[in-house]
This record gives C-alpha cells, structure tokens and sequence, in this order.
C-alpha cells in the first residue's frame, strides 16, 4: 500500500461522505471544502486507493464510474435508479461460503437491481 498522504484523506473523506460518487462528485466536494487538487492528482489517489482496495468502482453499468468505502463494508448489493442514476445499497441476503457446482469457493455474491427509486416514482426528481 502506499502511504497515505493528505490527499489520500481528503479523497477516503469525501467518499466517505458522499456514499457513492463518481471522478467529478469527489471533485467538487473537494472543492466545496477548500480542498484543491489538481485534476492529475485526483485522478492518480483514486487509481491508487483503488488499487490498494480502500475505495471500489461499484459495478453498476452507468455511464459513469462511481466509487464507495471498500474498507470493513459487508458484501452487498445495490439498487440503480434508472432516472436519477441515485445508488442504494442493499442487503445480500447470500452471504455464506459454498462450493458451486463447477468445485470453485465462492466467498459472496453481488448482483445489482435497476427501476426507479421512491423519489423518482413520487415525481420528486422531475426534471
């Protein structure tokens, strides 16, 4: 693992905080609390926080990349909300060790749900 600098903090707070976020929602946290990196520097910490597993791309087929805490996380899923593209985490409700029927050791299982959340269907996040 590389060491980790301040930026490296500023970039675990802001996904912390922010849940699920994509490059630029990092950004402008970052922004928003006086905290200035360049563009290169962003992008190589996330690359490199990734890399050592303290935050993960979450899996989600969105256009684009998003990020979360990978650190003492359970295994779990999400559910995508088509309109708005918000992220929720849901439980896995499968989270045992078995043998599959090909011999492999699976440890947990992810799958994402699509549709549209609560606020979505309410018509609160027309357009």
């Amino acid at each position: 693992m590389e060491r980790l600098t301040k930026q490296r903090k500023y970039i675990i707070e802001a996904v912390t905080n922010l849940g699920h976020a994509t490059f630029d929602d990092i950004e402008e946290y970052l922004l928003n609390n006086n905290l200035h990196l360049s563009l290169a520097t962003l992008y190589r910490n996330i690359s490199s926080l990734n890399k050592d597993g303290i935050i993960r791309k979450v899996d989600c087929s969105l256009p684009s990349i998003y990020y979360e805490i990978n650190q003492n996380i359970k295994p779990h899923n999400h559910f995508i909300c088509l309109k708005c593209h918000k992220i929720i985490d849901i439980e896995n409700n499968n989270n045992k060790d078995y043998i599959d029927e090909n011999g492999n050791e699976v440890i947990y299982e992810t799958s994402n749900k699509y549709g549209y959340c609560k606020e979505c269907r309410n018509g609160k996040n027309d357009d």
